[in-house]
């Protein structure tokens, strides 16, 4: 998979463990010098801790949302999203006494759904619909569902 008649393997490694590698043709009786380069890995993100809300939200009943649960959700996605090797989004920043706004649930919706294959259970929501703590759960509820 390298460049050119080049070759590339790409594995994850463990600090302190060591590893082998034989090399060899397959076809052909050719000899000759083998150099291997070996490169340090990236840089490893640590998958972030789950998400929990500090106001519980229950499913048919009324529920707090504070502008800093909001923008605490939204800093924990984008750790997610680093996590996975992806930009962060641009997420609107929620202000105490501010409401809360179709547009803004729907931006976590996306940043979730940007992470392939997560977050496809989220629903949308359109200006003016009621988002409900089933909906706020089921954002946290697929974020934490990375592995």
């Amino acid at each position: 998979s390298g460049p050119g008649d080049n070759f590339a393997i790409i594995y994850n490694v463990t600090a302190g463990v060591t590893y082998y590698i034989w090399v060899c043709e397959v076809e052909g009786n050719s000899t000759g010098t083998i150099e291997l380069y070996v490169q340090p890995p990236e840089k490893v993100v640590a998958r972030p801790n789950d998400f929990a809300w500090t106001y519980s939200k229950v499913q048919g009943g009324t529920f707090n949302l504070t502008a800093t649960e909001w923008n605490n959700l939204a800093t924990r996605i984008n750790e997610f999203r680093a996590y996975k090797g992806l930009s962060n989004y641009s997420f609107t920043t929620a202000y105490s006494g501010n409401n809360y706004m179709a547009y803004m649930y729907n931006q976590a919706r996306t940043a979730i759904q940007g992470i392939s294959g997560y977050g496809t259970y989220i629903p949308s929501v359109s200006s003016g619909d009621t988002v409900t703590a089933y909906m706020m759960n089921v954002l946290v509820s697929e974020l934490n569902s990375i592995p």
